[in-house]
């Protein structure tokens, strides 16, 4: 059972990954959501993302930490596609994202995590 404030997180990065037109029907959806609350509720677990947290959200989902890598990356391409990344920049008052490149996984990842840390 989710405590209080992890189920208010888990609003907060879904509610934010729906803003940016990731469709929830996406497996990278729930992977990307997985990511973001576990680097809220730990940052330092943001410097691992290959050797531990997607190795973690394979395990609770039953599958390969590659295929969580390949999901996330479509998942935030497909924001990328449709040019949602510059909501980012109105939802936190910067410019973090570049409109002509597309952030790694590690970045986006990392960029909501902490942001979105302190609106928790």
């Amino acid at each position: 059972m989710f405590s209080g404030a992890t189920r208010n997180t888990e609003k907060l990065v879904a509610d934010t990954i729906l803003e940016l037109g990731i469709k929830p029907n996406l497996l990278g959806f729930s992977f990307l959501k997985d990511c973001i609350v576990k680097g809220i509720e730990d940052p330092k677990s943001l410097n691992k993302l290959t050797s531990l947290l997607y190795p973690s959200i394979a395990t609770e989902y039953n599958t390969t930490p590659c295929k969580v890598e390949r999901c996330i990356r479509s998942a935030i391409e497909s924001a990328y596609l449709k040019n949602k990344l510059k909501h980012l920049d109105d939802m936190f008052g910067i410019k973090f994202f570049d409109a002509y490149e597309k952030p790694s996984n590690g970045t986006f990842i990392a960029f909501l995590a902490d942001r979105l840390r302190f609106m928790k």
